[in-house]
């Protein structure tokens, strides 16, 4: 006794969740609020928890991510750092979203 598989309901135009979640995002000029999103949620994330603790404040001023440390040695050794911090991030949330961080 032989067991037909049924065909796939999916058709040749379907696409997949993540193409038609980007279409969504860019056409009603939400992607880059989304992107955003992504970076500060994912801050506590790739920096660990003992700078995350000594975060104060985490938001977007125009295309920068602006950073507050409650820590004036750790502030100053982040600044060192920026470009790694970049890429970890950017790593991290799988785009180039990212270019500019700024701590205070």
């Amino acid at each position: 006794m032989f067991i037909e598989k049924k065909k796939s309901i999916r058709s040749a135009n379907t696409r997949s969740f993540d193409v038609v979640w980007e279409l969504f995002l860019k056409s009603n000029g939400l992607e880059s609020k989304y992107k955003q999103g992504q970076i500060i949620n994912a801050w506590n994330e790739v920096m660990g928890n003992v700078i995350a603790s000594k975060t104060d404040k985490i938001y977007f001023k125009e295309k920068c991510l602006c950073v507050t440390i409650s820590s004036a040695p750790l502030r100053k050794q982040l600044n060192m750092s920026k470009d790694k911090i970049i890429n970890n991030i950017n790593e991290y949330v799988n785009h180039d979203f990212l270019k500019e961080i700024a701590f205070f």
